[in-house]
């Protein structure tokens, strides 16, 4: 069977109880209505807002000529419905984080956010100037849709545990929520990675299943209230420096669109991206602020150097198997992504740190 005709059938079970199949886009007065089908969001109530945020920029922009109605996924909706609804033909448009449906591909993971990989501002750089988005448009050439860049919440923390850590040894065997490459990062540390519902994390917790949560940034776990059972907290984490949001659309129904709509799109989820992330950064620093000072938490900039020693040599692991992996897409998406990340790390590495450094140092303000 062919892939798409794989992943539509493989689709269409998934959004079964979803809104009947869109024939075409529907059509009034000229103008073109769509549907966008949005992933479940847990977090700050503005997060689950961004889709919203960017259907409404997109019916400004094109002065109603492209109207856009953002539907939020139900309570019992998989991370990746957006997807799903797409390829079914139960949507228009899909948007969520990317790492909702990064299983789908062996690629798809690099436009997720990889462990001790590109950050958010550099992940544009690859994408948009370093021949990033060449390779993406291939990967999601086989989901049948065209892919745009619409958001991101920045670097994720390290997440929480019970006690403060020393070392290596002391994350040996812990029960630590995670999911995704991060989780194969973990396991290959000595962790035990355990993954479950957002909403059965707490409780999870709570009741001595889990030992610690890598969940999101600061503002999504003061949300989630895990400050209540864990006081150790981790402020950067190294398996995910960046959590990128797309907007799905269906590639047949991008193309009929008029170039001016096309360019709509694009000019819509670059506003929505640069949005997103000054909205993170503030609302992260806001977050740790509170958890510092209101919650009592102990916060660690960064991790012990031996974890984060061993969290690099895992790291590496993943990069290497996805691009020596024998999936073509996975490698060429790899060898791509490992290009932009050996030139844009020279300035990160090197003169960005070091001004960090120097500013922490020397402002005293």
């Amino acid at each position: 069977m062919h892939r798409r005709s794989f992943l539509k059938t493989a689709a269409l079970g998934a959004v079964a109880a979803a809104a009947p199949a869109l024939a075409a886009p529907a059509l009034a007065q000229g103008r073109t209505l769509w549907r966008m089908q949005t992933s479940p969001v847990t977090g700050p109530a503005e997060t689950a807002l961004d889709a919203a945020r960017l259907a409404a920029r997109i019916n400004t922009l094109s002065d109603g000529l492209l109207t856009v109605e953002a539907v939020p996924a139900n309570g019992a909706a998989q991370q990746a419905v957006a997807l799903d609804a797409v390829i079914a033909g139960q949507a228009d448009m899909g948007h969520g984080p990317v790492q909702a449906w990064q299983s789908r591909a062996g690629a798809l993971p690099f436009f997720a956010g990889m462990p001790y990989g590109l950050t958010a501002m550099e992940m544009a750089s690859w994408l948009d100037r370093l021949g990033g988005n060449a390779v993406r448009d291939a990967v999601h050439d086989s989901f049948g849709v065209q892919a745009f860049l619409c958001g991101d919440t920045g670097p994720q923390a390290g997440g929480w545990f019970r006690t403060a850590l020393a070392g290596i040894e002391d994350v040996q065997g812990l029960r630590l929520l995670s999911s995704g490459l991060a989780a194969q990062v973990w396991r290959k540390m000595g962790l035990s990675p355990v993954a479950m519902a957002a909403d059965e994390t707490l409780a999870a917790l709570q009741a001595g299943a889990l030992d610690g949560i890598e969940f999101g940034g600061p503002a999504r776990d003061l949300a989630m209230g895990y400050q209540q059972e864990c006081k150790h907290y981790h402020a950067v984490s190294f398996t995910k420096p960046a959590m990128a949001f797309e907007l799905i659309v269906d590639k047949d129904r991008y193309l009929a669109l008029p170039q001016d709509l096309r360019e709509v799109l694009r000019v819509a989820c670059a506003a929505a991206h640069r949005d997103s992330l000054a909205a993170a950064a503030a609302q992260d620093a806001a977050a740790l602020h509170s958890l510092m000072t209101t919650h009592g938490v102990t916060v660690y900039p960064t991790f012990p150097d031996s974890i984060l020693q061993a969290g690099g040599k895992a790291a590496a692991e993943v990069f290497t198997a996805l691009r020596d992996s024998s999936d073509p897409l996975a490698r060429r998406t790899a060898e791509s992504y490992l290009a932009a990340l050996a030139i844009l790390r020279q300035k990160a590495d090197g003169a960005d740190a070091t001004y960090h450094a120097a500013r922490a140092r020397f402002l005293q303000i």
